[in-house]
């Protein structure tokens, strides 16, 4: 038998029924996802290692970065809560594409998010004996894949282009 562990919750909510309770201890619960998008962001996206001087600078910064942390949140929790879904839920179809063309990692031909990770971290120069991939790693791999999309939509806009001439 293992003892059991008392937790003591301190809040500023008004905890007077079982629901109060429950909602607070359901608020907390969300503490490790939040710890989790601080890291996307200020490892990932190396919010905090930019010394910008302005306020300005800082939330032009932000405005960017949050997406971004937001994407690699999603895909790292997506691959491992559910590695089998399917990529296209983590990326979009142009994404898988061009992996599959300038990525190290093959891919399946229904990639699954766990894929999809891994990919996009080989992108940032992951290397598979050294863990899961961290939020450096993915981070790079990330605007690595962002910047091929640009280019690839450039050559796709441009190929329409010609094909109308």
């Amino acid at each position: 038998l293992v003892p059991s562990v008392d937790w003591l919750l301190y809040t500023t909510e008004l905890v007077d029924t079982a629901q109060a309770c429950e909602a607070v201890v359901d608020a907390y619960r969300t503490r490790w996802l939040i710890e989790e998008f601080n890291a996307a962001l200020k490892t990932g996206c190396a919010y905090e290692d930019r010394e910008f001087e302005t306020l300005h600078a800082l939330l032009n910064t932000l405005a960017v970065s949050l997406p971004i942390a937001c994407e690699l949140l999603w895909l790292r929790s997506r691959a491992r809560d559910c590695p089998d879904a399917p990529a296209t839920e983590v990326l979009n179809q142009r994404q898988i594409e061009i992996l599959r063309v300038v990525g190290s990692r093959p891919l399946s031909s229904s990639p699954t998010a766990q894929e999809a990770l891994l990919a996009v971290a080989g992108l940032g120069g992951h290397l598979k004996r050294n863990g899961p991939p961290g939020w450096h790693v993915l981070q790079r791999g990330m605007n690595q894949l962002l910047a091929y999309e640009v280019g690839w939509a450039a050559a796709e806009q441009r190929a329409q282009r010609r094909e109308k001439m």
